[in-house]
């Protein structure tokens, strides 16, 4: 809790107060021309309800403007939210979100040139086109200042409100697949870390297959490397377990022990090799597969095949000379 102080204080010094002492004035006389204020009570809001008063028709054109701005931000921000087909979605939903980040300022700036009665760039291309009798004042007539006050504050807050949509549309689809998948989890201890959590599983509920999401990285990595020199304690450290964990798990994973997965990578790669580069030596098959000792490969490799290297390598002899 201590954390949100800050930001509290922050949010109640830059937002409530000031609208409280706003609050407070709106009771008083004061002006922005001097300092000395009295309590006039509802007086201020009296005059504002008065008919001989412009402030109704500033309120009504505030709401106006409200209406409009709402109806036409939230009505494009929806089609795009609601359009996943559309090819290059994202590009166009970056192009509604880039008006956005522009500040206020920068925003008004553009829009006083983009607008302006004689320069403007409107203006400009509606009379190069022979519509200059559409040119208009676009910000300073009472007729139009409005209705483009309202376009520019949609073209900036579309992209805005838009992603308040997605965001909102993921968070509930996001619960939903949680609902859906609540009646599954069950909770059965404390761990310290994820390899006891799944230990922790795996004895709890024996019938589940319990894996880790690096068994397939350990597994791409031994089929990449297998004519390095690998053991379960290079894999061990390699992917931050202890060999124990990493032989049961990958045992799940594969059916099979990493060490064992690894010798029947390599026998298959030494056959491809007996059988099309007749070329190459036993000993360099061996160093190519990732042993050194030749006699210790072939006679794993007899182990599987039931063959030697040699033996293995003469079957093609013997077939080639048969045909």
């Amino acid at each position: 809790m201590y954390f949100l102080v800050v930001a509290l204080a922050l949010y109640l010094f830059v937002y409530v107060v000031p609208d409280l002492i706003g609050v407070y004035y709106s009771f008083t006389d004061l002006t922005k021309y001097g300092s000395d204020e009295s309590f006039v009570g509802l007086a201020n809001y009296k005059a504002i309800f008065s008919r001989g008063e412009n402030c109704l028709k500033l309120i009504g054109n505030t709401l106006t403007f409200t209406l409009f701005t709402t109806l036409l931000k939230t009505l494009p921000a929806f089609a795009l939210l609601l359009l996943n087909s559309l090819p290059r979605r994202d590009f166009f939903r970056g192009v509604v979100f880039a008006p956005a980040i522009l500040s206020f300022l920068v925003t008004g700036l553009i829009f006083k040139s983009f607008l302006h009665p004689d320069t403007g760039f409107l203006n400009q291309c509606l009379r190069a086109v022979g519509l200059g009798a559409l040119a208009k004042g676009w910000l300073i007539s009472t007729e139009w200042a409005l209705f483009s006050c309202v376009c520019v504050d949609t073209w900036r807050g579309t992209g805005y409100l838009m992603t308040i949509m997605i965001a909102g549309l993921l968070l509930k689809s996001l619960a939903r697949k949680i609902d859906s998948l609540s009646p599954r989890f069950a909770v059965v201890g404390t761990a310290s870390n994820g390899i006891s959590a799944l230990e922790m599983v795996e004895k709890t509920l024996p019938d589940i297959l319990v894996t880790d999401i690096r068994m397939p990285v350990m597994e791409l990595y031994i089929r990449e490397s297998y004519a390095r020199e690998i053991t379960l304690g290079s894999l061990a450290r390699r992917f931050n377990v202890n060999e124990g964990y990493a032989s049961r798990i990958f045992r799940k994973y594969k059916n099979d022990s990493p060490l064992h997965y690894l010798l029947t990578l390599r026998v298959n790669a030494a056959k491809k090799l007996l059988g099309s580069q007749r070329k190459l030596s036993i000993k360099q098959v061996s160093l190519s597969v990732g042993y050194e000792d030749q006699c210790y490969f072939s006679r794993l490799f007899r182990n599987m095949t039931g063959m030697n290297l040699s033996e293995y390598r003469g079957s093609f002899t013997k077939e080639g000379a048969g045909r």
